[in-house]
């Protein structure tokens, strides 16, 4: 009987031995792997690495970068680049190429941490004495970039058998190309790239001891006729006729542009029946736009489209204020569709601002104010925007008549509260010119006229009420005599219209454009109080008394007022708006500018002029318009009982 044998298991002594292999392959595995990690790890350039003649190893980037600059302190500037294509040749000047020492330290950092996995098998390699010798590298200095572009452009000149592209120009009315010619063409991208690696080539050759001197060869590449592209070319070329504008900050006018287009297809086809070469042009389209240069600026400004004259009485500082805000309004230019507001163009009132203290009315009183006067700038400025036959889009009267303005045409103004805006709702830019002459004011608006209408302004008067004459007994008045305290005026609610003729003269409208309401002002008048009995007055105080008993044997009887001819007989009706032909423009005192008008009187004299021991005639109001809103007159024990017609406006008549 055959025996049967058995396998022997292993003895302990076999499975040990396998363990301790495991064990000690698991070491070796993880000591690697610490040398990888410590190889990224560290901030030291692997030993035996030398760049340009230098060994950098287990140095640091940093002293990397110091001991290459030291290597190639002033040699990189020697280096000549020699360029040559075909039997060109130039080159490029000493201080055309620089070391990059940066990327050359980096680089050297670099070798053998490529892959992580490899890193701990380079360290030991190069611990055991493998060597690596890099290249530093060099880039052209911007001065080298720059001489060899004019180098490019010099050989591709003389490069022979050049291909030609082909060129389109515009010459005034016409599109003139150029078909393009096959042939050889520099490429300039590629000789670029060559010129870098021509300079660290150089540079390393130089430092290993050899020439200064490196070749640099362009790259020329063969290069087909080639096709312009008409459609690229049109819309290039495509111009929209554009209107000339005038620009009113920099005050002139921005040239139109004529529009310009041709046939894509039609060039495109004379281009493909072209030789190689050949100069063709096709005609372009001009289109004008509907508004030109010259049109715009022979249109510019060309009329007068309403003017005012007003004579500026009182004192020099008043007339210095009418003067600065007149220099403010000056040359002001208004686009289509925009708002002139008087306030923000002629700006606080204020001594900073160089206006001065002069009469104003102030509650009924006269006083010095700060700007006063500026009231007959914006009141001359609003008629002369009414003759203009403006929008007028915020205007108020004064609370009293004034003597240098048309009844009704006055425009008061209050800084922050009160001012006079009007729109320019003309097609073209308006020039607001405003000057004073010795002691006249113009201001005049000029436009371009699209019509032949014409403006006149007219007025009637709806109702007079009548100053009342009022005494206040006062001791410091001498003994016969009186003294006028407040001079007077008549109040009014007038009317005002604004008629448009056709170039014929014939009526188009009349259109109600204001109703204005003045108040009345009483006079008041100083006495002593000795001269009761002979001026009539019974009581022991004030006594109000009709203007037309006023007089009294011991009262001097003062002359005529000139100030306003409103205050004592006011002027005739202007007549029925809806009249067919209304009447002539009436002119105000002291205001000119329209033909029919009425000679101005003579000037008066300032509110704040000091009166006489004996009563005479009081001068007429002609100081500045108060800025501040008079409340309502409550009446005093020196101002008569009877109410006033409420104001439509409130400010100081100026």
């Amino acid at each position: 009987m055959d025996e049967v044998k058995q396998d022997k298991p292993q003895g302990r002594g076999g499975r040990t031995a396998l363990i301790a292999a495991a064990i000690a392959a698991g070491a070796l595995v993880l000591c690697y792997a610490a040398l990888c990690i410590y190889t990224g790890l560290s901030g030291t350039i692997l030993p035996h690495i030398s760049m340009g003649g230098v060994d950098l190893g287990g140095m640091t980037r940093t002293q990397a970068v110091e001991a290459l600059s030291r290597a190639v302190d002033g040699r990189d500037g020697q280096l000549t680049v020699e360029l040559s294509c075909g039997t060109w040749s130039g080159e490029l000047p000493q201080g055309s190429v620089q070391a990059d020492v940066a990327a050359g330290a980096e680089d050297a950092w670099q070798v053998g941490r490529e892959n992580p996995v490899t890193m701990g098998a380079r360290l030991i390699g190069q611990l055991l004495g493998n060597s690596v010798q890099l290249d530093l590298p060099a880039v052209l200095t911007e001065e080298g970039e720059q001489a060899l572009e004019e180098e490019m452009d010099q050989a591709d000149r003389e490069l022979p058998g050049r291909a030609v592209q082909p060129t389109w120009r515009v010459e005034e009315d016409k599109l003139i190309f150029t078909t393009g010619v096959p042939g050889r063409t520099l490429d300039r991208e590629q000789t670029r790239q060559d010129a870098e690696d021509a300079a660290t080539r150089g540079l390393n050759d130089s430092l290993a001891g050899g020439e200064d001197r490196v070749e640099l060869p362009l790259a020329v590449e063969e290069t087909p006729a080639q096709s312009l592209n008409f459609q690229e070319i049109y819309d290039e070329i495509y111009t929209e006729p554009q209107d000339a504008v005038f620009d009113p900050e920099a005050r002139e006018v921005i040239p139109h542009v004529t529009g310009a287009s041709f046939d894509v297809d039609a060039a495109q086809a004379r281009a493909d029946a072209a030789a190689e070469g050949q100069e063709l042009s096709i005609p372009l389209t001009l289109t004008e736009p509907e508004v030109t240069t010259q049109q715009l600026e022979e249109l510019m400004f060309s009329d007068v489209l309403g003017e005012c004259t007003t004579n500026v009485g009182g004192t020099t500082a008043r007339l210095g204020n009418v003067t600065l805000a007149a220099e403010k309004c000056n040359d002001y230019i208004l686009m289509p569709g925009e708002v002139f507001s008087y306030n923000t163009v002629v700006g606080p009132r204020t001594t900073a601002a160089g206006f001065l203290p002069a009469p104003a009315y102030v509650q009924g009183q006269t006083v010095n104010e700060v700007g006063g006067g500026i009231c007959q700038v914006s009141s001359t400025l609003y008629l002369a925007c009414l003759r203009s036959n403006l929008e007028i889009v915020e205007r108020r009267n004064h609370s009293y008549i004034s003597d240098y303005i048309t009844a009704g045409m006055d425009a008061t103004v209050a800084y922050n509260s009160i001012d006079y805006q009007f729109r320019n709702d003309t097609e073209y830019p308006i020039l607001i010119q405003a000057e004073v002459d010795g002691r006249k004011l113009t201001v005049r608006i000029l436009g371009t006229k699209t019509d032949d209408i014409t403006v006149k302004m007219t007025y009637s008067i709806l109702s007079t009420t009548p100053y009342e004459v009022i005494y206040e007994p006062d001791e410091s008045v001498p003994v016969g005599t009186t003294r006028v305290k407040v001079s007077p005026y008549n109040g009014y609610k007038v009317v005002v219209y604004r008629n448009l003729y056709d170039g014929d003269g014939n009526l188009i409208s009349s259109t109600e454009e204001s109703v204005s309401t003045y108040r009345k002002r009483d006079r008041v008048v100083l006495y002593n109080p000795a001269d009761a009995a002979s001026l009539g007055i019974t009581t022991g105080g004030t006594e109000t008394v009709p203007p037309e008993e006023s007089g009294s044997p011991g009262e001097t009887t003062p002359p005529a007022e000139t100030g306003n001819p409103m205050e004592t007989t006011p002027p005739a009706e202007t007549g029925n708006p809806s009249e067919t032909t209304p009447p002539a423009e009436t002119g105000g005192p002291g205001e000119s500018g329209s033909p029919g008008e009425a000679t101005p009187p003579e000037e008066t004299g300032s509110p704040e002029e000091t009166p006489s021991p004996v009563e005479s005639a009081p001068p007429a109001e002609t100081g500045a318009p108060s800025e501040s809103i008079p409340p309502a007159e409550t009446g005093s024990p020196a101002v008569s009982a009877q109410p006033s017609p409420s104001p439509t406006a409130s400010g100081g008549a100026a």
